[in-house]
């Protein structure tokens, strides 16, 4: 079983292989603000790693630590995907209430998108964030492990749905039936309300699919952002 070691090299190594193919087969062009942005996002990185370092510490001890052994995959997959249920819930809760959409618009803002937008989140957010991973995590029984896993895939999609890379509309396509893909998440993006109110998916697609938030996958998209700037999509 892969301990956090692993699963942490996994999210680095993915985001290293995505930023050079962003700069291989990028879906659309650069503009002048790109070092200004990626200074901001990198900023906002190394403060989420750290506030989210701190909380993965303080979740093991509310948590059981206890390593799954045998391995038991029936409740990986069930942890995975309540995790992920209530991360579309809260995803959908930060664009429905004004309160926390005032922290959640940051992410929204950036009218070019690519992977360092994945790490455009308001610090705040994660503090009433964390707090819902730990309870539905307790109801499930998952121990800090588990956590840890739907995290590191939860920013491995995310960081490929935000990504600036051409990629073959078939395998695309298909892989959108499951998973959250760059067409799904681009429409999520859109400054048309319409648009932005949908596709809330963080991992899995087939929740905007159950719950009726979902927007067909729109390619080869060029604007994203707030309209207008400071606004709500909702």
């Amino acid at each position: 079983m892969m301990d956090e070691l692993t699963t942490d090299r996994l999210v680095y190594a993915t985001l290293a292989v995505l930023l050079v193919a962003e700069a291989t087969w990028p879906a659309r062009g650069e503009t002048s603000s790109m070092p200004r942005r990626w200074c901001f996002h990198a900023a906002l990185f190394v403060l989420a790693l750290g506030i989210g370092t701190l909380g993965y510490r303080l979740m093991a001890l509310v948590l059981s630590d206890t390593p799954i052994a045998p391995p038991r995959l029936w409740h990986v997959v069930v942890v995975v995907l309540a995790l992920d249920l209530t991360a579309y819930a809260t995803h959908v809760l930060a664009h429905r209430y004004k309160f926390l959409w005032r922290f959640h618009r940051l992410h929204h803002a950036d009218e070019t998108l690519d992977v360092s937008t994945t790490f455009r989140q308001h610090p705040v957010q994660q503090l009433w964030l964390m707090p819902c991973v730990v309870v539905v995590a307790a109801v499930c029984g998952a121990n800090a492990w588990e956590v840890g896993l739907y995290v590191a895939l939860q920013l491995c999609v995310q960081a490929l749905a935000h990504a600036n890379l051409w990629l073959p509309a078939a395998p695309m396509t298909a892989l959108g039936w499951v998973f959250i893909t760059p067409e799904l998440h681009q429409a999520h993006h859109s400054p048309e309300p319409h648009e932005a109110n949908s596709n809330y998916g963080e991992v899995f697609s087939f929740w905007d699919r159950i719950f009726g938030t979902r927007t067909p996958p729109m390619p080869n998209r060029q604007i994203f952002g707030l309209n207008p700037p400071t606004g709500t999509p909702g």
